[in-house]
């Protein structure tokens, strides 16, 4: 009973002894993974942060593009009216020069 008792702490202790170094391996790679999955979660939210910003900016692009087109198109107008304008101020110089 005694030797039984003996043979099984032995046993224990030789699993052990075997056992320890994978355990300890194992160990470090689950802190291994552990470091590699809060860096992958520090990615994934850096990813998202710089997607969002992405598409403020091209709202921000498209609105700026949107008020340059209209601004474009008013001074158009302007260029336009101002011109008739002018045609027909030199049509009435012409007109009165040849009444005098």
């Amino acid at each position: 009973s005694e030797f039984k008792f003996i043979d099984a702490a032995e046993a224990e202790r030789a699993l052990r002894d075997k056992l320890e170094p994978e355990i300890a391996r194992l160990s470090c790679k689950v802190s291994q993974l552990n470091g590699a999955r809060e860096a992958a979660a520090a990615s994934a939210k850096e990813a998202d942060e710089r997607s969002r910003e992405v598409a403020y900016l091209k709202r921000v692009g498209e609105e700026s593009a949107r008020r340059l087109r209209e601004v474009e198109e008013a001074a158009n107008r302007r260029i336009d009216a101002v011109e008739k304008s002018t045609a027909g101020l030199r049509r009435a110089l012409a007109e009165r020069r040849r009444l005098l």
